[in-house]
């Protein structure tokens, strides 16, 4: 069996009591047996005179009157011994707890004394056994002067408690024997009450035992189990952004020796140690605690897998505390998984050799707390800072976030184009996709869409009324919903009530409309759009934009001229824009074209389009030259209206006018020979 070493206290009780300092107030008595029996003595003597025999003679009687006294005590003798306890103060669990004790004979004859020791049925304060089997007594004899006494028999050193028991003492008047119990505890928790009881009884009483007087005497061994009792709080500061390999995250693990716990007692060397799970790795010469214990020493381990730390030789008294943090990074071969949980343990060797392992993890299987803690202690959570139970322990889970956003942005991200007619809307759909490996949107993650305007709203715009029902919009799936509006100009957010899972999307609508009010819708004029997506919350992505112009495209209308001197219907030069020289009875052909100008690709057609040319412009000075109006290069399936004279102008109309393409109106008017004026042809 292993020794065990006896605290100062301890020892000292012991030798007060070899000393013979003893308080006999504390002392189990047995109470005196007096006995008084008497000798009597008379002389006889004989004699003869002259050979003859003579009357025998006797003496006067003595009397001799015997006081016999027979009486012993048990003293406990531990410091704060009372009424026959002897306080072993505390022991941790599996412990061992030194009781001493005093056996004397008070009476004035020789008596023998057999002395037992067993421990006490749980129940009534008593809460643990003590294991008998591994517990030693130690023994030694007095004269009644104080003089140790030696021969055999006279003293025994780590004798077991088998061997120790029903051993008898005889003691002459005046001796005495100390008892040194070293007793080991047995499967006691903190908090529990250990108790012994040492018995001596009389030989000379058991024989005749009066009223009022002890044969056996009783010392009663008491012991409270005592223990460190640590609280793990592990916290974490940041949330790691797998987005980016060189983000960190802080931990801070506190240990207390918590002081709730009544049972609490210091603790020398403990250790803390933390491995890292899958997916974290440690940053070299991150782990520091400014409270440590002078003295106490960190190894890290920074490579290959199972990184982490063992922090060393760290006190802790009674309600103190330390404060240990370190940083971690991802994983580059393997991605932790979004609430990873990093447990801690902390482990400390008792005085009893026992090793106390205490885990965040209650699926720690070499975490024995509930083998040496009172049930419903040490209790684990997770994300509790402030457990509830005595030695409560928290984890916290690791946010990891590995967030993406992308907007849809045309053809190769080169942007969306669109054409829009002078008075008119197009309408833009960009597409957000969660490409990420958690939810977007809602309160915990708002998303801001940001859309530029930069030319207001004139010649083109962004319809942004508040009672618009094209104002910007959104559409998930078959809902559909609107943004709403920001403090900051162009800036909207999606609804708290949206929310974009993983791998889904998410369409955002707006209309464009072209405002010809101020005649300022110049054909060709551009806007440019730039949708820019915002995510909040932990780790964000990157900011994502689109670029949407739209283009305003329609009819333009050019007229032309050129003379036809013979006024046979062929003109005889090129058409021109400029100014011509005419003479009475000569002719001029005019040609009026009209082009969409929007592409084949994005463009619109141009429906019901009449070209038309009010005879009062020229009817003054020419004549319209009847049946000389013509459509030329319009196919005869495309015109609404062949080209006439209506009596006020000169007129066609086409059914449809596809992008890129072109109708003409062209007819002859003839110089009047007398003309009265000159007029200013205007289409």
């Amino acid at each position: 069996m292993k020794s065990n070493t006896f605290n100062y206290s301890l020892l000292a009780v012991g030798v007060a009591a070899v000393m013979g300092v003893s308080t006999s107030a504390n002392a189990a008595k047995s109470g005196t047996a007096t006995t008084s029996p008497t000798i009597t003595n008379v002389a006889e003597a004989t004699y003869s005179v002259n050979s003859v025999p003579q009357t025998p003679v006797k003496s006067n009687p003595v009397v001799v009157n015997i006081s016999e006294q027979v009486s012993f005590s048990l003293l406990a003798q531990n410091t704060g011994n009372a009424n026959d306890v002897n306080p072993g103060g505390n022991v941790t669990p599996e412990g061992v707890v030194a009781f001493a004790h005093r056996l004397e004979n008070t009476g004035n004859r020789t008596d023998q004394y057999t002395v037992n020791l067993s421990n006490i049925t749980n129940g009534s304060g008593d809460q643990a056994d003590y294991d008998l089997d591994a517990s030693t007594a130690s023994y030694q004899l007095f004269e009644a002067g104080g003089t140790a006494a030696t021969g055999s028999g006279t003293s025994g050193t780590k004798v077991s408690v088998s061997d120790f028991n029903n051993i008898t003492f005889p003691l002459t008047a005046g001796q005495y024997v100390v008892f040194t119990i070293n007793a080991k505890t047995k499967g006691n928790k903190g908090g529990d009450t250990q108790k012994l009881n040492l018995t001596a009884t009389s030989t000379a009483l058991s024989t005749n035992t009066p009223t009022g007087v002890n044969k056996t005497l009783t010392n009663t061994d008491t012991s409270s189990t005592v223990l460190p009792v640590f609280s793990i709080v592990k916290s974490i500061t940041d949330t790691l952004n797998l987005n980016d390999l060189n983000d960190t995250a802080t931990y801070s693990i506190k240990v207390t020796n918590d002081s709730g716990a009544d049972y609490a007692a210091d603790a020398t060397n403990i250790i803390v140690r933390d491995t890292l799970p899958a997916g974290l790795i440690l940053v070299a010469g991150s782990v520091k605690s400014t409270d440590a214990t002078s003295g106490a020493s960190v190894v890290e381990t920074t490579t290959g897998i199972n990184q982490g730390f063992v922090y060393s030789g760290i006190n802790l008294a009674v309600g103190a505390s330390v404060t240990i943090t370190f940083d971690v990074k991802q994983d580059r071969n393997k991605a932790p998984v979004n609430g990873v949980i990093n447990h801690t343990r902390v482990e400390n060797t008792l005085d009893s050799g026992i090793t106390i392992i205490d885990s965040t993890n209650k699926d720690d299987t070499e975490e024995n707390t509930s083998t040496y803690y009172p049930t419903n202690d040490d209790i684990e959570y997770i994300n509790n800072p402030k457990p509830g139970t005595a030695g409560g322990d928290s984890a916290a889970a690791l946010e990891v976030n590995k967030r993406g956003l992308t907007i849809s942005n045309g053809v190769n991200g080169n942007g969306t184009s669109k054409e829009i007619a002078v008075d008119g809307t197009v309408t833009f759909t960009n597409t957000i996709t969660n490409t990420g490996d958690a939810a977007e949107g809602g309160d915990k993650r708002p998303i801001t869409i940001k859309i530029t305007d930069p030319n207001g709203k004139i010649p083109l715009g962004i319809i942004t009324d508040a009672t618009a029902n094209n104002r910007p919009s959104y559409k998930q799936g078959n809902t559909t919903g609107y943004l709403e509006p920001t403090a900051t100009a162009d800036e909207y957010r999606l609804p708290n009530s949206v929310i974009i899972p993983s791998g889904s999307t998410i369409d955002i609508i707006y209309d464009v409309k072209s405002d010809n009010s101020t005649k300022k819708a110049l054909l060709d004029t551009e806007d440019k759009n730039v949708v820019t997506i915002t995510p909040a919350g932990n780790d964000p992505s990157d900011p994502t934009t689109a670029t949407n112009t739209t283009t305003i495209k329609g009819l333009t209308l050019v007229k032309m001229q050129a003379l036809d001197a013979k006024c046979d219907g062929t003109a005889d030069g090129t058409f021109v824009k400029t100014s011509i020289d005419a003479e009475p009875n000569q002719c001029v052909i005019y040609k009026i074209d009209a082009t969409n100008t929007s592409t084949t690709a994005l463009g619109f057609d141009i429906t019901g389009l009449t070209i038309s040319d009010a005879k009062s412009q020229f009817n003054a000075a020419a004549d319209y030259a009847p049946g000389s109006a013509t459509t030329p290069g319009v196919a005869a399936t495309n015109i609404t209206t062949q080209a006439n004279d209506d009596g006020t102008n000169i007129n066609t109309t086409i059914t449809t006018l596809s992008p890129q393409s072109t109708a003409t109106l062209q007819f002859r008017v003839k110089i009047k020979n007398d003309p009265k004026q000159l007029a200013q042809s205007q289409p």
